[in-house]
C-alpha cells in the first residue's frame, strides 16, 4: 500500500534484529503491532527519524524513550470496536461459563447446570478514550433499550439494572467524563 506513494519506500525489519542497510535513512518508523522489544535499540539506528506512528492505541512502552525532536502518533480510534467486542465477549465467556461448557464437551460428557448471567451486574469502564466509550456504547448496544430516556452518547460507566416500573431490564447512565 505504502509502495504506491511517491517519495515512500517501505522496509520490512524484524524486532530484536539488525536493522536492514536500506533502512538506517528512514525518517519515518511503524513499529510492529505490540512488538515488546525495547524501542530505544531502533531509534539509535535511525539518526534521521522524524515520526514513529504506533500500530496501537497505546503508547507505554514509547512514552519517555522517543528521542528529543521526534513525534509519536497513536492510532487512537482504530481498535475500540473490536475492544469492545471483545470485552463482552469475555463477559459472556466469564458469566456463562463457555470454557467448562467446552471442556465437557471435549471430554464428550454432558455437563447441564445454571450459569450467572450479565443481567442485573455493574460494569464500570475506566477512561474517557475511544476504547472506553466504544466498550461504553457496544454495552449500551448489547442491552436491552431503556424504558425512559435514550442515553447520552459518550459515558464513563454504565450499569445494568431493572426497571422498577415495569421491571424490564434497562441501562442506567452516569454522563460524567472522568
Amino acid at each position: 500500500m505504502l509502495s504506491g506513494v511517491d517519495g515512500v519506500r517501505p522496509v520490512p525489519y524484524t524486532p530484536g534484529q539488525p536493522l536492514p542497510t536500506e533502512a538506517l535513512d528512514a525518517e519515518v518508523l511503524v513499529p510492529k503491532f505490540l512488538a515488546g522489544t525495547d524501542p530505544r535499540d531502533v531509534f539509535a539506528q535511525l539518526p534521521n527519524l522524524k515520526l514513529v506512528q504506533l500500530l496501537s492505541a497505546g503508547a507505554e512502552n514509547f512514552v519517555g524513550k522517543v528521542p528529543d525532536g521526534v513525534m509519536l502518533s497513536t492510532c487512537r480510534g482504530a481498535h475500540g470496536g473490536s475492544t469492545a467486542e471483545w470485552a463482552i465477549g469475555a463477559l459472556l465467556a466469564i458469566y456463562r461459563e463457555f470454557l467448562v461448557f467446552e471442556r465437557a464437551r471435549a471430554e464428550g460428557r454432558w455437563d447441564y447446570h445454571l450459569t450467572d448471567t450479565l443481567q442485573d451486574k455493574k460494569v464500570l469502564i475506566v477512561g474517557a478514550g475511544d476504547s472506553a466509550s466504544s466498550c461504553g456504547g457496544a454495552w449500551s448496544r448489547s442491552t436491552p433499550p431503556p424504558c425512559s430516556s435514550a442515553a447520552p452518547p459518550v459515558t464513563a460507566c454504565t450499569a445494568w439494572t431493572s426497571c422498577r416500573r415495569c421491571s424490564r431490564s434497562s441501562t442506567r447512565w452516569s454522563s460524567s467524563r472522568r
